[in-house]
């Protein structure tokens, strides 16, 4: 077999590698990794990105050695896309050229990203077209909310984040269900460079009114959402005063350093306690109510994270995956001058790239082996589903649908302050369960405020303004007519 010659695509502010496993033994496998990465720069917190990718490579030539003759070139978009209409037409247009440019030699054999919604949704569309694989970490924009996608137009996506998917989708309705909540407030925090919390907000609002108008229509949701900047207290409070004007249940979609920002402003508008229940989605990062820097506020913040639950993805931490993580923030900081902030997590996004290149070398490997055509998309990303893989001492399940399955948890502070798990979701079984304790197995019961065994209600018995009827102090008395 003479040299083997693959070109790969991709477009975001997360890049990535392409490779497969053993081929014949006098075969050549050469890698040209183009990286194209339209929001940020070198010096930005696309590099923090960029380390996964670069811990990627060097993973590749650790596992195959000579196997691998790796070129790398990274572009970046010198416009500083900002949104993402600009991104879609970047995405798309690079997509288009290098393919038709490479379509005879150097063939494009599969495409990681985009970081958008709109531009995944394009270049799947694209690939499907093209018989390509492709891989993203996004669930939105490709179907009508519930993170179902539509495989007459997507036959050849797999994606690979445990985020912005059915799953998270579908255990948040099922927890607002549960406790018989129908009037939400999402907090939607732009004051980050990834727009990783927008989009999940974005996500969560489309699923939610979604559900309301096919899935269960007496439950359907008044759904509020607002754009706030978290570092800004002033903005803080003026969107937390806002929300409590519609509702008292507010889901957060923020990093979890700012986290106790809210928190804690909320609690200075007395927006805690008996009336109000919190939601902070968190796919990465702890969340604590502790901090060394503003210790004169802990009390303050411990008291308002009891009005508080986390919603998070259950997450295995391995010693593979830690070192790994270790490892990223390593590279980030020397090769890319991008320092981690205490409690930060290496991008979830980012991640799954890194979990779908080892996902993708096992099939196109399987597929090799077996003499099939590797350039086959549509047949190679049907190999990829309805299994389960090992990648960083992790096991990710494809389902059929070629999404990740993901369990998720609920979990609420104790009396020691730490938070622990008091509802699981089993994606496999698509059931919410009370969780158990691991020592004695009986069922963790939530604390509401005041010791409630109730949830907090939906609205309260005087409306969110305090404006109902039965509620106003009588100023006088109307005589009857005479």
């Amino acid at each position: 077999m003479g040299s083997v010659q693959k070109s790969l695509l991709l477009f975001s502010s997360c890049v990535c590698l392409l490779g497969y496993h053993a081929p014949p033994a006098d075969a050549t496998i050469n890698i040209n990794l183009l990286e194209f990465v339209v929001r940020g720069n070198e010096t930005s917190n696309a590099g923090a990105l960029n380390a996964v990718f670069d811990k990627g490579e060097e993973d590749l030539r650790t596992k195959y050695g000579s196997l691998f003759n790796i070129t790398r070139s990274r572009f970046y978009d010198r416009n500083g896309a900002t949104d993402c209409s600009h991104l879609e037409q970047t995405a798309t247009l690079w997509a288009t050229r290098m393919y038709c440019g490479n379509v005879h030699e150097n063939s494009v054999m599969a495409v990681f990203g985009p970081s958008c919604p709109a531009a995944t949704a394009m270049i799947s569309y694209l690939a499907k077209e093209w018989n390509i694989p492709t891989f993203s970490g996004l669930g939105l924009g490709l179907s009508g909310g519930t993170g179902a996608l539509d495989r007459t137009r997507y036959s050849t996506l797999t994606r690979v984040s445990d985020i912005m998917d059915a799953d998270m989708n579908q255990f948040i309705y099922k927890v607002l269900t549960a406790f018989g909540y129908h009037t939400v407030v999402l907090l939607c925090d732009d004051d980050n460079d990834d727009d990783l919390y927008t989009t999940m907000c974005m996500s969560v609002v489309d699923a939610l009114r979604h559900y309301g108008l096919t899935t269960d229509r007496s439950h359907q949701f008044t759904v509020n959402r607002f754009y706030i900047q978290a570092d800004d207290r002033a903005n803080i409070r003026h969107y937390l005063q806002d929300s409590s004007d519609v509702a008292r249940v507010i889901l957060i979609f923020a990093p979890a350093s700012h986290v106790r920002s809210i928190m804690l402003a909320a609690f200075d508008k007395n927006m805690t306690g008996e009336e109000y229940v919190y939601f902070a989605v968190q796919p990465a990062g702890d969340i604590t109510w502790y901090s060394e820097k503003d210790a004169g506020r802990n009390e303050d913040a411990r008291t308002a994270f009891r009005s508080l639950f986390i919603m998070s993805p259950r997450v295995k931490e391995t010693p593979e995956y830690q070192n790994f993580s270790k490892e990223v923030q390593r590279l980030s900081t020397e090769k890319y001058n991008y320092v981690f902030s205490p409690g930060e997590q290496v991008n979830p996004v980012a991640v799954s790239y890194y979990y779908a290149l080892d996902m993708y070398s096992q099939v196109l490997n399987e597929t090799i082996t077996n003499g099939d055509n590797p350039n086959d998309g549509a047949a190679l990303s049907q190999r990829m589903r309805n299994r389960t893989y090992t990648v960083l001492g992790r096991d990710i399940t494809i389902n059929v649908n070629g999404d990740t399955s993901s369990d998720w948890l609920l979990s609420q502070m104790n009396s020691t302050g730490n938070f622990t798990s008091v509802m699981e979701y089993s994606a496999r079984q698509r059931i919410l369960q009370p969780s158990r304790d691991p020592v004695d197995n009986s069922i963790r019961r939530i604390v509401w405020p005041n010791n409630r065994t109730a949830p907090s209600p939906d609205e309260p018995r005087c409306g969110y303004r305090g404006l109902k009827l039965e509620c106003q102090t009588p100023i006088g008395k109307l005589l009857p007519m005479q």
